[in-house]
């Protein structure tokens, strides 16, 4: 598939979007009531990115690579160029199911490859959206499952030369193991708890107001969400009533009453949650509608102890625990190695430093949270328990791709020195 025909598909698919825009919002706001600010900044946008840096940058990507040739290898020439897989198999889930469906789909077209797309039930709304999308662009190109019963395993079963696979650790083992038996590459893009350190250096006001925004995204529902805070001992509390304060102007007194605050995916999501929160001891009833599905966020002061430390949380909760020393932050940290993401609130640059050069993590925002993740320039990608490979822009277009070291020569000249029997000339030159 040359250039030019992704190209021309990746067109029609930004035209099809273009054009269920409206459907688009409708569906995010049905499966996860999400208003249509919050589907513009964390869904749509990066989705029209990517697509504008693919449809733009493409020749770039796809272009020779020539590297320097040894001179015992005259005349010939050397480069590398990516080539497609062949078939992949793009599996998203159903927390961010429009950005996480189309931007690897993206990077598998623009590398020239075929795909078979499975999406979740659980976000059901989108997913038939998705599929009425490709249905009038890319009908041709991508099979597509998730509407029906079965379609899990058929996808498992689709006869695949690499697999990309977003969702949770669990399951990303299980596709792991599929894809080595079938002897393919894979990438993962998992989860995990991603910290967020707060220092007493800190602006407290902006820091709180930050990490809610990024803790209230989707209702707490992604996977590079801040999931607990760890804070120099004695500032719990004021970062607490500041992260109270913020609640307050971003979503009123009573959040699970405001249109603009999402939604859980399902009432199982919250009963984990409202478990939790019991065995806590900060269950309140009136925090949980049922209904509407929608949970109150809760900012709480806690211990590594907590039954939120155990797992990622994966909802509206934030535990703030207070730390003496970096001895203690790496003994917490530490117990959920390599998070997915890592933050940190200071105006030290030692404290950063020591991060960088302390913990393994797939993606850092200093002074924010999420936001390394919109931008299409970096590669995204997690660690070991978090996943591994990249994606992204260039490095999706990489992430889908074969690079292929070519070496070109010519009939002519050809040297006699290469070929047996060898004398002395030959030795000296190759010494």
């Amino acid at each position: 598939m040359n250039t030019k025909s992704r190209i021309d598909k990746l067109k029609r698919l930004k035209k099809s979007i273009e054009e269920h825009r409206e459907a688009i919002f409708l569906a995010l706001k049905r499966d996860l009531g999400k208003s249509e600010t919050e589907v513009l900044m964390s869904e749509y946008n990066q989705v029209m990115e990517e697509l504008n840096m693919a449809i733009t940058f493409l020749p770039q990507w796809t272009k020779k690579f020539s590297v320097k040739t040894p001179l015992n290898l005259f005349p010939a020439k050397s480069y590398y160029v990516y080539r497609p897989y062949g078939t992949v198999g793009i599996a998203s889930p159903w927390n961010y199911p429009f950005q996480l469906s189309m931007i690897p789909l993206i990077s598998a077209i623009a590398a020239g490859n075929k795909v078979v797309l499975k999406v979740s039930k659980k976000s059901i709304n989108t997913s038939e959206i998705i599929f009425s999308i490709i249905n009038e662009s890319l009908r041709e190109d991508v099979v597509y499952y998730g509407l029906d019963e079965g379609d899990k395993k058929r996808f498992i079963e689709e006869d695949l030369d690499m697999l990309f696979f977003t969702g949770s650790s669990k399951v990303g083992k299980q596709m792991g193991i599929r894809a080595a038996e079938k002897m393919i590459p894979y990438i993962l893009e998992l989860g995990g708890k991603s910290p967020c350190i707060v220092k007493k250096s800190a602006d407290l006001k902006i820091a709180a107001k930050r990490i809610l925004w990024g803790k209230t995204m989707n209702s707490g529902q992604t996977c590079v969400a801040p999931d607990y805070v760890l804070v120099d001992t004695g500032f719990g509390k004021d970062l607490k009533s500041e992260i109270d304060k913020v609640l307050a102007e971003f979503y009123g007194s009573s959040p699970i009453k405001n249109e603009t605050y999402s939604k859980m995916i399902s009432v199982e999501a919250m009963d984990r949650l409202k478990e939790l929160s019991i065995e806590e001891g900060i269950y309140d009833e009136n925090d949980f509608d049922y209904e509407s599905k929608k949970i109150n966020p809760n900012s709480f002061i806690t211990t590594s102890d907590s039954p939120f430390m155990k797992e990622e949380i994966f909802g509206p909760f934030l535990p703030i625990i207070e730390c003496d020393t970096w001895v203690d932050v790496n003994s917490i940290i530490n117990k959920n190695p390599n998070p997915l993401a890592f933050y940190i609130f200071t105006k030290s640059k030692e404290d950063v430093q020591y991060v960088v050069n302390n913990f393994n993590f797939g993606g850092m925002a200093i002074n924010d949270v999420l936001t390394h993740l919109g931008n299409s320039r970096l590669p995204f990608g997690g660690v070991k328990n978090s996943g591994f490979g990249r994606y992204h822009g260039l490095e999706g277009f990489k992430a889908f791709s074969q690079q292929t070291s070519i070496l070109e020569n010519k009939f002519s000249p050809d040297i006699k020195l290469r070929y047996p029997p060898y004398g002395k000339a030959i030795k000296t030159i190759l010494k």
